[in-house]
């Protein structure tokens, strides 16, 4: 089992799964490199093999510490209100990374609930929770083909997140918010709609202190602005 390898790493290791699939939901909650077979290539890269398919609930994924990490596969949600991955507050300022991943959610997966493909959770410091969480999200394939109820990626607003990095993906549903956020880094992505029920491929920025966008791709119907910017 996936959880057993990633258990069964210490702290600052890495954990190795082979191809297969997994019928799981996966928790890394301490600081774990978990790797599949496809480590190191992107979900949109051809050159991929056999993948570790982590078939999961809501969450599938989860991301609990503060330098945990899933790299190289192919994530797919199956529950009815919740994400495919999710990263919570991670307690300190490290940063959680999401690399080389394949994630998908379609309309049976999500019911009458949302769904997002990867979901950075705001903290709420009056409740007692850790420090917001920074993450890079890096090299996946992401589509979540749940109509208008669920985006690529979606970083809830609250207090603000340390530093979100967005780079070289390939995105799909509906508009992804980005809200919240002391420094955001966009770069090198592919931003396409999901379906016909959302066909938008833009992003939603609010209350970011700095942001730079750079050589990003945007495919559909972008509207009057790719970036919906009300950042401070």
């Amino acid at each position: 089992a996936v959880n057993n390898a990633a258990a069964g790493s210490q702290g600052n290791g890495v954990a190795l799964a082979d191809s297969g699939t997994f019928t799981e939901s996966i928790t890394i909650d301490d600081d774990v490199s978990l790797r599949g077979p496809n480590a190191g290539t992107p979900g949109q890269d051809s050159a991929r093999g056999e993948e570790a398919i982590i078939d999961g609930g809501g969450p599938a994924v989860t991301l609990g510490a503060d330098e945990a990490e899933i790299d190289g596969f192919r994530v797919e949600g199956n529950g009815s209100s919740d994400d495919v991955i999710d990263i919570p507050e991670s307690g300190t300022g490290n940063t959680v990374r999401v690399k080389n991943n394949i994630v998908r959610a379609s309309e049976s997966a999500s019911g009458s609930g949302f769904i997002n493909g990867i979901e950075v959770v705001n903290s709420d410091p009056d409740e007692g929770v850790g420090s917001p969480a920074s993450a890079i999200i890096e090299g996946n394939d992401i589509k979540i083909d749940t109509g208008t109820k669920g985006a690529a990626i979606n970083v809830l607003s609250g207090p603000n997140h340390n530093t979100i990095t967005v780079r070289n993906n390939r995105l799909r549903g509906d508009i992804g918010g980005y809200r919240d956020i002391d420094t955001l880094t966009v770069e090198d992505n592919e931003i396409l709609p999901a379906s016909a029920a959302a066909p938008n491929s833009a992003m939603d920025v609010s209350g970011v202190d700095s942001a730079t966008f750079t050589d990003n791709t945007f495919r559909g119907d972008v509207g009057d602005l790719a970036y919906d910017d009300d950042s401070k």
